[in-house]
């Protein structure tokens, strides 16, 4: 297989894998952590039925979606970056870096974070991470799951509790959810 000026072969089988999450944050002693893990590679966003699907005009924004791409098997120095694919384009998510060999039995971390991740439409992604010249494809999905804006609320001879708002970010506008205070 020809290579490319500059670019090092990788091993033949380094292992990676992808974790998302809401937050990722590195401790002192180096481990990751990581807060809102998605099961299964899939975010489910839940929104109102009265708010319509994200365009490219009118995105939708969440705070934050973060990935942990962990390689293992690294047995010599190599370049890796990291691409996404979204409706069939695919663009520079993890610039080229050079990285050494972490020693035998040890990995190495690659965090990649969307904040604010900008959403314009539902449906399967692609995250491509090269190594050398061998790529790794992980899909992952975002998908939205309505909730009902309407229906019979029962009446109460109570005074309501305290709320607090919750927003969501659709476009500009700003929509908000009226929730119990804690």
């Amino acid at each position: 297989m020809p290579t490319k000026p500059g670019k090092k072969l990788a091993p033949p089988n380094p292992v990676v894998r992808l974790y998302m999450a809401e937050d990722l944050r590195q401790e002192v002693n180096g481990k990751m952590s990581a807060i809102g893990l998605y099961p299964d590679n899939v975010v489910i966003l839940r929104l109102p039925d009265d708010i319509p699907d994200p365009t490219d005009s009118k995105p939708l924004h969440f705070k934050s979606l973060c990935f942990l791409f962990n390689i293992s098997e690294l047995t010599q120095a190599t370049t890796i970056s990291i691409d996404l694919e979204v409706n069939g384009k695919r663009r520079q998510f993890v610039a080229p870096s050079e990285h050494p060999s972490p020693g035998p039995g040890r990995s190495i971390n690659m965090v990649g974070i969307m904040e604010p991740c900008a959403v314009t439409h539902f449906g399967e992604r692609k995250l491509i991470i090269t190594i050398g010249e061998l790529e790794h494809i992980f899909k992952y999905e975002i998908r939205r799951e309505s909730i009902s804006t309407t229906g019979d609320v029962p009446e109460q001879d109570t005074e309501m509790p305290k709320t607090r708002k919750r927003a969501l970010l659709v476009g500009k506008k700003q929509l908000t959810k009226r929730e119990p205070a804690r």
